[in-house]
């Protein structure tokens, strides 16, 4: 039997790259199309990503206003990565990148499963995992598009993923930015202060589980979290971090947290970060897409708190149940190898 066609829409990015790699290792397509509208050459790659894309068949193209470009044949499987995951983003560009993508690729699908990566981030903030049956209620322009997007897919056969925060492998934003602080606090030779105290739930899953639940669930249907069981907090990476930079960590209580300007607070925080990361980039001559600049919207203290067992229900199982020191080291070392981060795990 021969195996199946996938077009993956907005495939050049971090989930996209490392879904690539994994059906080309495991001969799990025929036949691969990526369409983007960024180019995998200025894409901050490693080069273990840059073979694969010579590969597949690569379409640049701005899949909400010209999608006839991506939809030359028929496909058995589309994943859908073309949603806006950075913060400080407007609006226009969360609608764009999800409900406009979606309703300008809806009517070109034809028999094609679709398989929708959204987040958790479309549930309440609470420190109770939140499951498939909790209800909705965004607290970011993330979330809030990204519902829009699984509710824009009605009359489409597909299946909805919600994962966590999403690290390892070359993460830009999720993980590594905090790596990147803990960088800068050891330069500076500063303790480092964090927001909302050490039971933040930041609910984590390492990528190549998410990239096994994409391939576990493209015959099924309904709505999967996507998240580790070990219900990760602020405290568990931190530790990680401190004992990686040699930093100290300490917390400002929920209380005071409530009564701090966000707004100040984030200013404040950016003033201090960005002159110390410039001068690290500067002296490893690393032009570097990361940085430790601090979005307002991500200081509010909300949980991001999801059980992710139901999927486990149908035959799939976690290979990575927890963060761990050597897991968040081999990603930024495949950074720091490609180029796009100074060697902050040795640099003092």
């Amino acid at each position: 039997m021969e195996a199946p066609s996938w077009l993956i829409l907005g495939g050049v990015g971090y989930i996209g790259r490392n879904l690539v790699m994994h059906l080309l290792e495991n001969n799990l397509a025929s036949h691969i199309t990526v369409a983007d509208k960024v180019v995998p050459a200025m894409a901050h790659l490693h080069p273990r990503y840059e073979e694969i894309f010579s590969r597949v068949e690569f379409v640049q193209t701005d899949l909400s206003r010209n999608p006839a470009k991506a939809f030359t044949r028929e496909f058995d499987y589309i994943v859908n990565l073309a949603g806006e995951t950075r913060s400080g983003m407007p609006e226009s560009a969360h609608r764009q990148s999800s409900v406009g993508v979606i309703s300008a690729c809806k009517d070109r699908v034809g028999r094609a499963k679709w398989i929708e990566i959204s987040s958790a981030k479309v549930y309440r903030s609470s420190n109770r995992p939140n499951n498939e049956e909790s209800s909705p209620e965004p607290w970011t322009l993330e979330g809030t598009w990204r519902l829009n997007a699984e509710r824009a897919l009605e009359g489409v056969n597909h299946v909805v993923l919600r994962p966590g925060l999403v690290y390892g492998k070359g993460d830009l934003t999720t993980l590594t930015p905090r790596a990147v602080l803990a960088a800068v606090y050891r330069r500076m030779k500063k303790k480092m202060k964090v927001l909302w105290g050490s039971d933040l739930r930041i609910n984590t899953v390492y990528i190549s589980d998410l990239i096994n639940a994409i391939v576990h669930t493209k015959d099924l249907n309904g709505v999967f979290n996507v998240a580790d069981p070990s219900n990760t907090t602020q405290e568990d990476v931190n530790r990680i971090l401190q004992d990686l930079f040699k930093v100290k960590c300490s917390y400002y209580s929920r209380t005071i947290s409530n009564l701090a300007s966000l707004h100040a607070v984030a200013e404040e925080a950016n003033q201090i970060h960005m002159a110390p990361w410039a001068e690290l980039c500067a002296e490893s001559g690393v032009d570097s897409p990361i940085s430790p600049f601090v979005e307002e919207e991500n200081l509010n203290g909300s949980h991001i708190c999801v059980d992710g067992s139901r999927i486990t229900q149908t035959g799939f199982a976690y290979q990575h149940p927890r963060i761990t020191a050597e897991l968040l080291t081999e990603s930024l070392g495949l950074l720091i190898e490609a180029g796009v981060l100074p060697n902050i795990l040795n640099s003092s």
